[in-house]
């Protein structure tokens, strides 16, 4: 071999092994950046606008794989590391991935201890935007999390119920009970659930106790009220709608129910042979519907008003 070939090959070995040594220093260069000094290389420099985009075309698969590369390359430090495991949750939780969602979570928790009222709160909006899966998918992320978050249990319940998954939502209604007793809501919303399930006798003891938790509670006379006279406790009824009343004097509904309820009640005394009392009950039935402008109730009232007068029952005309 003569000494030009020699040269040749002498100049190519030099040129790979200073080509290998420049791009090892590049390498070395963007770990130390990274890892070093928490700042991003030009390199990771576009990973955050393409998971934003990412983000917003809603493309999870992508999304996923580029959260996961990000977290691998450690961007920008702890503070992008709770982002990541953050948004690698929320993606998870679109995909059905609840077990991986829960594993991010956790991690992201461990950055940050208000975490879980993160993601209550996300939920929160996401049910008062009518997302109803996606706040249920977040209440049960955020109750994988902490389990005795009552909050969380209680509006979950809520909106199992708006989507008639009324099992599901009576057990979480429950478990908010057991944790924190004294919220009124957690009681009312128990009541409503078992009462839209058919147990309307079940229904009755949670309304009782959200109002013994708040006297005020309108919504909760109104049901106790309503539970009471199906259930033919009539004058236990009356009393619930008059409180009501006094709260909202001119609630209509309210004003209906309760004149029909006093209309029932001056049948039953007037059959007992109770006509003093019947007439004194139609004629508080007939007032209250004047007041609900409900004319044919205040015209038949007062048809089985004039027959209380004269010591008659009513009786309801035959079908045949």
């Amino acid at each position: 071999m003569d000494n030009v070939e020699i040269s040749r090959r002498l100049y190519w070995a030099a040129f790979v092994l200073g080509t290998a040594l420049f791009l090892l220093a590049i390498a070395l260069g963007i770990h130390e950046s990274i890892i070093g000094h928490h700042r991003l290389p030009p390199v990771a420099i576009t990973y955050w606008p393409d998971i934003k985009a990412l983000r917003d075309r809603e493309e999870s698969d992508h999304l996923i794989a580029q959260l996961r590369l990000a977290l691998y390359l450690d961007l920008d430090g702890a503070s992008n590391r709770y982002r990541i495991h953050d948004d690698l949750a929320t993606a998870l939780i679109a995909r059905g991935d609840s077990g991986g969602a829960v594993a991010h979570g956790r991690k992201a928790l461990r950055i940050d201890p208000d975490y879980v009222e993160r993601v209550h709160t996300r939920a929160i909006s996401f049910a008062e935007m009518g997302k109803t899966e996606s706040a249920i998918n977040h209440y049960r992320q955020a109750l994988s999390l902490d389990p005795d978050f009552f909050l969380a249990h209680l509006n979950l319940g809520v909106a199992l119920a708006s989507w008639n998954q009324l099992d599901d939502a009576i057990k979480h209604f429950r478990e908010a009970r057991r944790i924190k007793t004294d919220i009124p809501e957690i009681h009312y919303n128990l009541g409503l659930a078992l009462e839209s399930r058919g147990d309307l006798e079940a229904a009755v003891a949670p309304y009782r106790q959200a109002l013994q938790l708040r006297p005020d509670y309108f919504k909760a006379h109104l049901k106790l009220g309503a539970a009471l006279a199906f259930l033919e406790h009539y004058e236990e009824a009356v009393k619930h709608y008059r409180e009501a009343l006094k709260l909202v004097p001119h609630y209509i509904a309210a004003q209906n129910e309760l004149a029909q309820l006093y209309d029932t009640l001056a049948m039953t005394y007037a059959e007992s042979g109770q006509f003093d009392t019947a007439v004194t009950t139609a004629e508080q039935a007939v007032e209250l519907a004047i007041g609900a402008n409900a004319h044919k109730l205040v015209d038949e009232i007062r048809q089985r008003l004039e027959l209380y007068k004269q010591g008659k029952p009513y009786s309801e005309p035959s079908s045949e």
